[in-house]
């Protein structure tokens, strides 16, 4: 669902997109690339002249965070980035990913840290 909403996203809006770019954030597994794949040549196909490969390429933002600071980095100055880049749309795959961060080396969960954090 991610990667269809991902890709209708960078339609311009007379066609039923949000005329911008889109930003998923991946922080868990890894993006199913042959899958994101298939779906964009079917979307290319049924998209033709109005989205092209390089549409999607400059339109769709893929970041990779595997803990907090990373995590910190795409999104302390979100706000500032969504206008700058023409950002309509933040997909996070799967938050509680970057939350497993907050379990300490004896198994305990520190829950003020990980509340501030959310």
């Amino acid at each position: 669902m991610a990667i269809q909403l991902l890709l209708n996203s960078i339609l311009p809006q007379k066609q039923g997109g949000l005329g911008g770019k889109s930003l998923f954030v991946i922080t868990g597994k890894h993006l199913n690339e042959k899958r994101f794949n298939e779906m964009k040549e079917y979307f290319l196909i049924e998209h033709q002249p109005v989205v092209t490969e390089a549409t999607v390429r400059d339109n769709i933002i893929m970041q990779f965070c595997k803990n907090i600071e990373d995590y910190n980095k795409i999104f302390l100055n979100l706000t500032q980035r969504v206008q700058q880049e023409n950002i309509k749309l933040v997909i996070i795959d799967n938050i509680h990913s970057v939350c497993d961060n907050f379990i300490k080396a004896d198994g305990q969960i520190d829950f003020v840290e990980r509340s501030k954090f959310i």
